[in-house]
């Protein structure tokens, strides 16, 4: 998958691996930011988002891959594998120190007290420096990514919660 393009497919990789690559420019080197083997998945980001593709992922070897459409994704997705959390919920959360705040926004952005940021694009390579006996709660602009987090998380055995509606709808509503 290309960078840049519209996200069209879900991957799972059967056998083999790949590698995902993240491209600041054009006169930059590729960051490696992801390396995925049998088991592995890809590509949920830009379904759910509705945004274009955060990365290239290439085929490092020979690979059998299997693919789901977007609108069978998201089917799947909205079922309940990702867990939501009300902005009320989420503060008593925080406060009884019962979770933390996942912040994936963009590091332009302040960043929220009581949070760890790693921006959305980061958070499969730096998803082993999170604490799997925390709680997480995943908050982004519009709730797209935080759902996206959500759903990594949960593969990867940490406890995650997306923020309903992103942290727009959090300003808005206090």
């Amino acid at each position: 998958i290309e960078q840049g393009a519209s996200g069209d497919y879900f991957y799972v990789i059967d056998e083999g691996e790949c590698r995902a690559l993240y491209e600041r420019g054009p006169d930059s080197e590729p960051e490696l930011l992801a390396r995925f083997v049998g088991g592995d998945c890809f590509g949920e980001e830009a379904l759910i988002s509705g945004a274009p593709r955060s990365a290239t992922v290439v085929a490092s070897r020979a690979s059998r891959l299997r693919r789901i459409d977007r609108a069978n994704f998201l089917k799947l997705l909205n079922e309940p594998l990702t867990r939501s959390i009300s902005l009320d919920r989420a503060l008593a959360r925080i406060s009884k120190r019962q979770a933390l705040w996942l912040d994936l926004r963009a590091d332009e952005t302040a960043p929220l007290e009581h949070s760890i940021r790693v921006p959305a694009h980061l958070l499969r390579s730096r998803s082993e420096q999170l604490d799997p006996d925390r709680e997480y709660i995943c908050v982004c602009e519009n709730g797209f990514r935080s759902r996206v987090a959500t759903f990594l998380l949960q593969q990867r055995g940490i406890g995650a919660f997306a923020l309903e509606g992103g942290f727009d709808a959090a300003i808005g509503a206090k």
